[in-house]
């Protein structure tokens, strides 16, 4: 069972975070320091599209780390659910929000915290499991015969590639001051070229970084989802890979 926990010295609360099936059952809980009075503990789950959803919550216990505020919830609904904890003290709202890395504070307009839960008939496609999955790079993994000519006819004149491939990448801004705009021209046909060479290592699947028309190396600003990155080939070498 899914269990998600806010533990507290002072004001700060660490979050044991995870997804859930829909219909499973999943705690929260929260710990408040002794000697702050508090009342009307609950959590408040927000919508871009629907009225916040507002649940008491009940004190459990006390230990030596303070109050433990809980309620149990279920998700009839797949999706990201996002939440933040309210309570009254000393005549004011305070609000428990979202702080890094699954800590939290008592800072009023943070960030709320998220769980995922996903469709119980959800399953994964069978080819999928237990194979291993390989990330891929474009453009740092390997040039392909097609590699001069792609850069020949690549139509953004301005793009600077690496002549030699074990160059360091840049790492300072160009003049413009962005970052990631150097190449070294790894292509699509470069992947199909290895191919063998990944079944060899036994992987069963390519998950690829962005390919599409982009303005930087990792491509993940993508300008044209219809076009594939000209120093990468085209929708035929995408057919072909």
């Amino acid at each position: 069972m899914p269990f998600v926990s806010f533990n507290s010295r002072d004001s700060l609360f660490k979050s044991v975070h995870g997804c859930l099936k829909t219909g499973q059952s999943v705690q929260f809980r929260i710990a408040l320091p002794f000697g702050m009075p508090a009342s009307g503990v609950r959590a408040v789950f927000e919508s871009d599209d629907a009225p916040a959803l507002v649940f008491p919550m009940e004190r459990a216990f006390d230990n030596d780390y303070g109050a433990f505020w809980e309620f149990r919830h279920t998700f009839d609904e797949p999706g990201l659910h996002f939440y933040h904890f309210e309570f009254e003290s000393s005549g004011e709202t305070l609000r428990i929000t979202r702080y890094d890395m699954g800590l939290g504070s008592f800072e009023q307009h943070g960030e709320p915290w998220q769980l995922t839960a996903y469709d119980k008939d959800y399953s994964t496609p069978s080819f999928l499991r237990g194979s291993v999955i390989y990330q891929i790079f474009p453009d740092r993994f390997r040039r392909g015969a097609d590699h001069s000519e792609l850069i020949e006819g690549c139509p953004f004149k301005d793009r600077v590639v690496h002549e030699d491939w074990k160059e360091l990448p840049d790492w300072l801004p160009d003049k413009n001051g962005r970052y990631n705009s150097d190449y070294f021209g790894g292509t699509l046909e470069g992947i199909v070229e290895k191919l063998d060479h990944l079944v060899s290592l036994g992987v069963g699947m390519i998950y690829l970084n962005p390919v599409f028309e982009a303005h930087s190396n990792h491509r993940y600003d993508t300008a044209d989802y219809s076009k594939i990155d000209p120093y990468l080939g085209n929708v035929d070498s995408l057919k072909k890979l």
